[in-house]
C-alpha cells in the first residue's frame, strides 16, 4: 500500500488567500510608515525656519536697542580708530564664556580688516583672575599685550602667577622687567578702574560687549555676531 500526502493546497493554514491578505497588511504598514517618516521630516523642517527666523527676528530686536555712551579709556585696541564699528569689550580671563569668544572675535578681527575698532577692557569678576589682567596690563608695557591676551586665552586653566610669568618668557618680553612689575602690583589699580567702570555700566556677567554702544551679554556665536557688524556697517 502506498501512503497518500496530504493534501497542502487544502490543509496547510498559508492558503494562497491568505498569503494575498498578509502582504497586503505589509505594504499598508510600509505606507503608513513612510507617510509618518514624511510628517516628521516636514514638521522638524517647520521647526527649524521657525527657529531661524525667531533668531534673525531676535538680532533685529537687539541692534535696535538704545546706544549707551561707554569710555573705552586707554585700553588696547585693535583696528583703526575711525572704523564704523566700535566694540568695547569687558572681559575676564578666567571666565569660560570669554574663553569661547575668543577665537570668534579672532575670526571677526580677520574677516572684518579695517572695519572694526576692537577694545579690551578689564573685568576680573573671578577671584584667580587678578593678576593676569595685571599681566597683561605688564606686558602692554613692554608692547606686549595682544600677545599676553592670546596666550592666555589659550591656557585658561594655567594662569598663576608662575605661569604668567613663564608667559613673558615664550613672548620674548623681558622677563626681569615684567616679574617687577607683575610682583608689585603696579598694575593693580588699572585694573580695577576697568572694573569700576564696568559696574557703573551695569555689567553683570563677562562677556560684555558694546557694539557701537548697544549692549549684548554673554557668547555670541559667530554668524549672529557677523549679522550684527553687518546691521552696524549699513547704519
Amino acid at each position: 500500500m502506498i501512503e497518500q500526502l496530504p493534501n497542502l493546497a487544502k490543509n496547510s493554514s498559508l492558503s494562497p488567500q491568505k498569503r494575498w491578505y498578509l502582504k497586503w497588511w505589509v505594504i499598508l504598514i510600509f505606507v503608513i510608515l513612510f507617510i509618518m517618516l514624511i510628517l516628521t521630516v516636514a514638521f522638524a523642517f517647520a521647526i527649524y525656519n521657525e527657529i531661524k527666523n525667531m533668531d534673525e527676528l531676535d538680532t533685529i530686536e537687539l541692534t535696535n536697542q538704545p546706544v549707551v555712551q561707554v569710555s573705552a579709556d586707554d585700553d588696547p585696541s585693535r583696528g583703526p580708530q575711525d572704523a564704523k564699528v566700535k566694540i568695547i569689550a569687558f572681559e575676564d580671563f578666567a571666565c569660560p564664556y570669554s574663553g569661547e569668544s575668543y577665537p570668534i572675535i579672532k575670526e571677526l578681527l580677520s574677516s572684518y580688516k579695517n572695519q572694526i575698532h576692537f577694545v579690551f577692557r578689564d573685568f576680573p569678576a573671578l577671584e584667580n583672575s587678578q593678576k593676569a589682567h595685571e599681566a597683561a596690563e605688564c606686558a602692554d608695557d613692554q608692547g606686549g599685550f595682544w600677545a599676553m591676551h592670546d596666550k592666555i586665552f589659550e591656557n585658561q586653566s594655567k594662569i598663576t602667577v608662575a605661569d604668567l610669568k613663564n608667559y613673558a618668557e615664550e613672548i620674548g618680553l623681558d622677563a626681569t622687567l615684567f616679574a617687577n612689575c607683575l610682583d608689585s602690583g603696579k598694575n593693580e589699580i588699572e585694573v580695577q578702574k576697568d572694573l569700576a567702570d564696568g559696574i557703573t555700566a551695569e555689567i553683570r556677567g563677562t562677556p560684555t560687549w558694546f557694539i557701537n554702544g548697544r549692549k549684548f551679554e554673554g557668547t555670541i556665536p559667530l554668524e549672529t555676531f557677523k549679522q550684527i557688524i553687518d546691521l552696524s556697517l549699513k547704519e
